[in-house]
C-alpha cells in the first residue's frame, strides 16, 4: 500500500488493533495483513516490540482473516 495512513487505517479495521500498534507494523514495512501474516516470525516480533505470545495471537488474526476472505 504506498499510502502510510490508509495501511494503518487498513490494519486497525481488519485486525482490530490499536493506531499505534498499526503505525509499528507500517513504520517497520508491515503494510498488508498477508505481510503481517507470514513474515518471519522473529522479525515481526522486532517490528512491533511485542512479547511472544502477543505477536502469535496478532499473526494468527492475520491469518484467520485471510482464511475467511
Amino acid at each position: 500500500m504506498d499510502d502510510p495512513a490508509e495501511a494503518i487505517a487498513m490494519l486497525q479495521q481488519t485486525l482490530g488493533i490499536g493506531a499505534e500498534l498499526a503505525g509499528k507494523l507500517v513504520e517497520g514495512g508491515l503494510s498488508t495483513i498477508e505481510e503481517v501474516a507470514y513474515v518471519p516470525f522473529d522479525e515481526l516480533k522486532e517490528v512491533c516490540c511485542l512479547p511472544e505470545s502477543e505477536a502469535r495471537n496478532l499473526r494468527e488474526l492475520a491469518r484467520r482473516h485471510l482464511l475467511n476472505i
